[in-house]
């Protein structure tokens, strides 16, 4: 009896360690490029799921708020067959309920950004996104938020999620080629932090225009090539809400957390990193 017992105490505690440990692990969003809607649509596509019970109102309020604070980008429900088509359910609130037959909600969507083989800075070095994502890194490098363009600091945080692409898609990704002879290689809208210290969407970068390189600094773009990519794409987001922990080092380049594009989207376009000294004092 008493081994019995302790077998069932070990038993206890090891299915007890399972389970904080499953709940600590970062979780898997989905990107659907194939139903993209912008934040309007996508709060209308959730009242109107919640109203028809096709999500919960925990999945609601999950899909709407972060944090206690609004989503500037809700995520959304998307419907469709696994290895079939989309079915590009209502942005009408009031729409009819009724679901094509075998239709069923497959991911709540959001954004991500990276192709597989590029290598994000994790604790123990330098990982493919693809690699780190399949083996739920628990931690990831970001800047510390006392750092400065003079003076950058990385530190390590949780890993909150990583995003993938729902299933293999067409995509435009821009090839950043550097003078250095480094490169990047990202989606259109990825938040990437330019020469002045300001998060910007990859697309409004220009030849000339510098990245940051979290050890050498500036690194002048020398080129930067359209290409056309079939297949998944994938991005991080640290555990933390704080804009400057949401910097990561992609190619060994300052770029933004999936943060950037959701929760952290009015963060964009604003100086996060300034110089230790100000200019006015250097003139």
């Amino acid at each position: 009896m008493i081994k019995i017992k302790s077998l069932g105490i070990l038993t206890a505690l090891i299915l007890m360690t399972e389970m904080l440990l499953a709940a600590s692990a970062p979780r898997i969003l989905s990107r659907c490029n194939e139903d993209n809607l912008d934040p309007n649509q996508a709060s209308h596509r959730n009242i109107w799921a919640l109203r028809c019970r096709h999500i919960t109102l925990v999945e609601h309020d999950e899909n709407m708020t972060s944090g206690g604070q609004a989503r500037p980008r809700p995520l959304y429900p998307i419907f469709g067959t696994t290895d079939g088509p989309i079915w590009r359910a209502p942005i009408d609130p009031d729409a009819p309920c009724s679901v094509p037959s075998g239709m069923t909600i497959l991911a709540f969507c959001t954004a991500s950004c990276y192709t597989p083989d590029q290598q994000v800075l994790f604790p123990d070095g330098f990982i493919d996104i693809k690699t780190a994502m399949e083996n739920r890194f628990p931690d990831v490098m970001t800047l510390r938020s006392t750092s400065t363009l003079d003076n950058l600091r990385l530190v390590s945080y949780p890993v909150d999620s990583f995003t993938i692409e729902f299933r293999p898609n067409r995509q435009e990704i821009l090839n950043f080629k550097m003078k250095s002879g480094g490169n990047l290689k990202v989606t259109t809208n990825h938040p990437i932090v330019d020469q002045t210290g300001v998060v910007k969407t990859a697309d409004k970068f220009k030849v000339g225009e510098s990245l940051i390189h979290y050890l050498n600094g500036l690194d002048p773009i020398v080129s930067i090539q359209k290409q056309h990519y079939y297949g998944l794409v994938y991005n991080v987001a640290p555990d933390t809400r704080l804009a400057l922990s949401n910097i990561i080092i992609a190619q060994g380049y300052l770029n933004g957390s999936s943060w950037f594009q959701n929760d952290g989207v009015n963060e964009q376009n604003r100086l996060l990193l300034r110089r230790t000294i100000p200019v006015a004092l250097l003139q």
